[in-house]
C-alpha cells in the first residue's frame, strides 16, 4: 500500500477500524466512559463497581490488548515503523485516555475518608500498569501517553494524602 501511495489513506483506514475494535472490547470489559460530573454524582457503591471494571478493564487492556496492537501494527506496517509507531499512537490513544481520565477523576472529586480504599486500589492498579505503560509508550509519538499516566498516578497519590491529612484534622 505505502509502495503505491496509498500509505495515508491505508492508515487512516486501519487504525479507524482498529480504535474502534478496542474500544468495543475495552467497552465488553464492563468499563463505560464516565464525565467528572458523573462521578462526582455517583453513590459510592456504585463508583466502587466502576472501580472494579476500570481495574479489570486497565489490566486487560495493558497486558493484552494494547501489547496485541503494537505487535499488530508493527506487523501490518513492517519496514515502516514511522507509521506503526504513528498507527499505534492513533489507536490506543483514545482507549488510554478514557482509561486515565476515570482515574483522574476520581483523584478529583473523591476527597471523604469512606472513599480512601477506591482510591488505592486504583492508586495500586495504576502503579502496577506504569512499567507496562513505560514499555508500550515509549516511542516518540505515544510518550505524553505514558506521561499522563504517571502524571494521574502521582494525582492519585497526593489524593489520597489529602484525604489522610483531612481525616486527621
Amino acid at each position: 500500500m505505502f509502495a503505491c501511495g496509498f500509505g495515508k489513506e491505508w492508515s487512516h483506514v486501519y487504525t479507524s477500524r482498529r480504535r474502534e475494535f478496542l474500544e468495543e472490547s475495552i467497552s465488553r470489559l464492563g468499563f463505560q466512559k464516565l464525565s467528572i460530573e458523573d462521578i462526582y454524582e455517583k453513590l459510592w457503591q456504585d463508583l466502587e463497581d466502576e472501580i472494579k471494571k476500570w481495574i479489570k478493564a486497565s489490566n486487560v487492556a495493558l497486558k493484552i490488548l494494547f501489547p496485541d496492537e503494537r505487535r499488530l501494527c508493527d506487523r501490518v506496517f513492517f519496514g515502516y515503523s514511522y507509521a506503526a509507531d504513528i498507527s499505534f499512537m492513533e489507536v490506543c490513544q483514545v482507549s488510554a485516555i478514557q482509561l486515565l481520565n476515570f482515574a483522574e477523576s476520581l483523584a478529583i472529586v473523591s476527597r471523604s475518608p469512606e472513599r480512601l480504599f477506591g482510591i488505592l486500589k486504583v492508586f495500586e492498579t495504576l502503579g502496577d500498569l506504569i512499567p507496562e505503560f513505560e514499555a508500550l509508550f515509549s516511542d516518540q509519538f505515544s510518550v505524553s501517553l505514558r506521561n499522563e499516566a504517571i502524571t494521574v498516578w502521582k494525582k492519585l497519590g497526593e489524593a489520597i494524602r489529602g484525604i489522610f491529612k483531612n481525616w486527621i484534622i
